[in-house]
């Protein structure tokens, strides 16, 4: 017999498997929402960020988009092996609000942008929404 427990979403109580709220629990869990002034100390790690898009800039079949939350800017990296994402980036502009995920990666040298606390990496994009 399958356990079933009751969650509270959004003010509705919603019964579900506890084997789905277990997986759905440690995606939660595994995918936490950093800040952009956060991103430096987390190199190596599958992140979530979330903001405006503050500039956009195609070089030559990569996208890098200048994501803007309440501590500063984060640069996403979209490389065209990612499909839908990069499709998705090619339609954003100025002030659309989106969410990414992805793993952060320190720039390399000569790359780093001293201007922005996140300067030092960027995030190499493997989903995206606009929300």
């Amino acid at each position: 017999m399958k356990q079933v427990i009751n969650i509270n979403f959004h003010g509705t109580v919603v019964p579900i498997e506890q084997t789905a709220y277990d997986t759905l629990k440690n995606y939660i869990e595994t995918i936490k929402r950093f800040f952009a002034n956060e991103l430096t100390s987390q190199i190596g790690t599958d992140v979530l960020v979330s903001g405006w898009v503050h500039a956009r800039r195609d070089h030559g079949g990569v996208i890098f988009i200048d994501l803007r939350d309440h501590t500063g800017l984060v640069q996403l990296v979209i490389n065209p092996d990612q499909e839908a994402v990069f499709n998705l980036a090619e339609s954003l502009r100025d002030e659309f609000v989106i969410s990414a995920t992805g793993q952060v990666r320190e720039r390399g040298e000569g790359l780093v942008n001293p201007n922005i606390d996140s300067g030092s990496c960027s995030l190499y994009t493997s989903d995206a929404a606009d929300e």
